[in-house]
């Protein structure tokens, strides 16, 4: 069969003719070929067939919203992003120096105090420990003031203490002697007899006495009345005032009343009695018999004296009364005085001891940057999300060199990157995430935050917040990508026209072939496109291309065809016709 073949090539090559032949049969079949392709596509140009319900017109209608992957393959429809932690902590040693060692790696789950690296111990320089001798010098004279000031304080504020305590139990004494509701002066019976009860004992005790010696003067009777209606006055007493004679009953009943009552001191009863007996007498007429000019001269003078001597036991009373409150002032000063000594002393106790930390803390500070401290230590638990210098970097203090993360995967949101040059997506809005090398796992975020400011890139950052769990690192790098639902709406520029309000509008077309105009609000424009940003909705039917001649509620069979003047030119040529431009 080799042999056969070998002998068909070798009798074509020998004729140029055949061979010519054959190779143009070839050429006049694919170019065959070719033409039948182009008018089958042709043929079935979306263009020209039918769209929903829509008739077959020679005006093309589209869908928004129903672009090809060909069509939107130059949009920038993702934007890129990492995912970050709000449990991240960085880690910052406490002096400059060289690193010399990681004992972690990342991903590794440290604990609160763990010692993740070390630092290069800085060689000792004579300035240095001359600034650690005086550090070290401060503290001990801050430590010696200290324990000299608590000595002194212990014995101060005993002394204070105890007398405090004597001030309390001179006013305690105070209060027995003079009365008052702390008074341990008791009598027999139980009750308390200070000097302010002994006057008032004495008041009562006058005031009994001159009711004894005067009612038996006005009246005859050598006994004071138990009743009210056993009140009698002799004729003569009072002869010129009845009303005097008539308000002698009430008086007296309520001066013997105060008197038994012990909780009750008759001062106000006993001065009234001593007016209306005095007026009594003034108003009274001898009558030579009953009530002679000697008698009554003896009552008024008795009234008169037994007057005096209540009035000033009623002045000592109140006299002992106010050294009683004059007493407990001093001594509640005094105690006030003595607290407040205690507390200054307290104070400058604690301030001096507050000097000695903040003295120690400076100290081992200063010591910490010449002598050690090089452990690099884990402020909290977590796992180790990033290392940022190497072995051999030198770093100071409050340089980042590495993070811990800690918390739980719910604190994770993804930190992005928006062009300026497009609409602001809005709060709460959903994307999806994807992490390169895992196609499979597109879990969604929901936008929480976007910035105003621009960054280096020209970029405006923004969060969004995972809303399913991951296990991927902190620090990853990731996509964040629109959904197709939230993807701005693109339309050939052709498609708009502008109304008298200098609006733009659509051509909608419904299902049953209706024409109506759609307003709409414009964004960028993509070369021979446009954003569309609200007005449209995804879905609906529109005109490709507007022509003259079409009028709202109009149906799509009654649209004129346009005039060959107007056939072939661009889709951006008649978006500009249409803008009267």
């Amino acid at each position: 069969m080799q042999e056969n073949i070998q002998r068909s090539i070798k009798w074509v090559t020998a004729d140029k003719k055949i061979l010519f032949g054959i190779l143009f049969g070839v050429i006049v079949m694919v170019i065959g070929f070719a033409v039948v392709s182009a008018s089958v596509k042709n043929s079935s140009d979306p263009a020209t067939e039918e769209v929903g319900n829509s008739p077959i017109s020679d005006i093309e209608i589209a869908v928004a919203g129903a672009t090809s992957s060909a069509d939107i393959s130059g949009v920038e429809n993702s934007w890129p992003g990492e995912l970050i932690s709000l449990g991240s902590i960085p880690i910052q040693p406490a002096r400059e120096g060289t690193i010399s060692s990681w004992n972690v790696h990342v991903g590794q789950r440290v604990a609160a105090g763990e010692v993740l690296g070390m630092l290069s111990v800085p060689p000792a320089m004579p300035d240095t420990i001359a600034m650690l001798a005086d550090e070290q010098k401060m503290v001990s004279m801050a430590r010696a003031s200290v324990d000299a000031k608590r000595v002194y304080a212990k014995v101060r504020i005993a002394q204070i203490d105890e007398l405090r305590e004597n001030t309390l139990r001179s006013l305690d004494a105070s209060r027995a002697l003079l009365g008052g509701s702390m008074s341990m002066l008791q009598v027999s019976g139980g009750s308390n007899f200070s000097m302010i009860e002994a006057k008032k004992q004495t008041l009562r005790a006058m005031l009994r006495g001159t009711l004894a010696t005067t009612y038996p003067m006005l009246s005859g009777n050598g006994t004071l009345p138990a009743r009210w209606t056993a009140v009698a006055l002799k004729d003569a007493i009072g002869a010129q005032n009845v009303r005097l004679r008539d308000a002698f009953p009430s008086v007296l009943f309520a001066t013997l009343s105060d008197i038994d009552t012990p909780d009750k001191l008759p001062l106000v009863s006993g001065l009234a009695y001593f007016e209306l007996t005095i007026k009594l007498a003034d108003a009274s007429i001898p009558d030579g018999s009953m009530l002679t000019d000697l008698e009554l001269m003896n009552l008024k003078a008795m009234l008169h004296r037994d007057q005096e001597s209540f009035i000033m036991a009623a002045d000592k009373l109140r006299e002992t009364e106010l050294m009683a409150v004059d007493t407990e002032k001093t001594s509640f000063e005094q105690v006030r005085m003595n607290d407040n000594d205690i507390a200054m002393l307290r104070q400058d106790l604690a301030m001096a001891e507050g000097d000695l930390a903040a003295k120690e803390a400076a100290y081992q500070t200063v010591k910490n940057g010449v002598l050690g401290n090089a452990a690099i230590v884990a402020p909290k638990g977590g796992t180790v999300s990033s290392i940022m210098r190497k072995v051999g970097e030198f770093v100071g203090p409050g340089m980042p060199v590495a993070v811990v993360t800690g918390g739980q995967s719910s604190d994770y949101i993804v930190r992005f990157r928006i062009p300026s040059n497009i609409r602001k997506p809005e709060i709460g809005q959903e994307f999806y995430v994807t992490r390169s090398g895992f196609p499979q796992m597109m879990p969604r975020a929901k936008l929480i935050g976007v910035g105003n400011s621009l960054d280096d890139t020209g970029s405006i950052m923004a969060d969004a917040l995972l809303l399913e769990p991951v296990d991927w690192p902190i620090g990853v790098s990731l996509r964040v990508v629109t959904g197709v639902d939230t993807e701005t709406l693109e339309i050939p520029l052709s498609s708009i026209w502008w109304d008298a309000g200098a609006s733009p509008n659509v051509w909608a077309v419904s299902l049953g072939g209706r024409l109506y105009a759609k307003k709409v609000s414009l964004g960028r424009t993509l070369g021979d496109k446009i954003e569309v940003y609200g007005g449209l909705s995804r879905g609906e039917q529109y005109i490709v291309k507007s022509v003259p001649g079409i009028a709202e509620d109009m149906l799509l069979d009654d649209i004129k065809a346009p005039d060959s003047g107007q056939k072939g030119e661009s889709s951006y040529d008649a978006a500009m016709r249409a803008m009267g431009m």
